[in-house]
């Protein structure tokens, strides 16, 4: 019997996906930037430690796009190579998320 053959370009879906995750990341990247600039230039004053708390928290929303991004295509090299491939995405994914996205050691420095 012949394999039924998917009519979903999942290609196009993986390059859509990367591509508006990582412009929404330099959208939310570069409002921030504006904004850290307005502090340091004490336009935007009064509210130092408020600011700094909303900043990381866009910035975290921008690393999760940026990890979107990569997470999609990278799963789709890892999974059409050997089961050692698949095992190096993951500790790379979870080192990434820890180290990247999350901040892990910002935690412990404060």
């Amino acid at each position: 019997m012949a394999k039924k053959k998917s009519s979903t370009d999942w290609g196009a879906i993986t390059r859509f996906c990367a591509f508006w995750a990582i412009g929404l990341a330099a959208v939310v990247l570069l409002i921030t930037g504006i904004i850290q600039i307005l502090v340091n230039l004490e336009i935007i004053t009064g509210a130092g430690a408020t600011v700094n708390k909303v900043m990381y928290y866009i910035r975290l929303v921008a690393k999760v796009f940026l990890f979107v991004a990569i997470f999609v295509p990278g799963w789709r090299y890892a999974r059409s190579h050997s089961r050692t491939f698949e095992v190096l995405f993951w500790v790379f994914i979870i080192l990434v998320f820890v180290f990247g996205v999350i901040d892990l050691p910002h935690w412990f420095l404060k």
